[in-house]
């Protein structure tokens, strides 16, 4: 009887284990997605600083 409440605990630890691990990788990986639109987004950013440096260069007539 306690060998098998011992096994089960440890068949529980096991399962725990494995669920961490797949939430660890989840969460990596939505990691890797923020960090891309993050990038995508600074682009973006940098883009229309560069536009808004030109608009202002032409209209002070440099």
């Amino acid at each position: 009887m306690q060998h098998q409440s011992k096994l089960q605990k440890q068949q529980n630890k096991a399962s725990d284990l494995e669920k961490l691990e797949q939430e660890i990788f989840y969460l990596e990986e939505e990691i890797k997605k923020l960090k891309q639109a993050n990038k995508v987004t600074q682009i973006r950013i940098e883009r229309k600083s560069l536009e808004l440096q030109k608009y202002w260069l032409k209209v002070l007539g440099f």
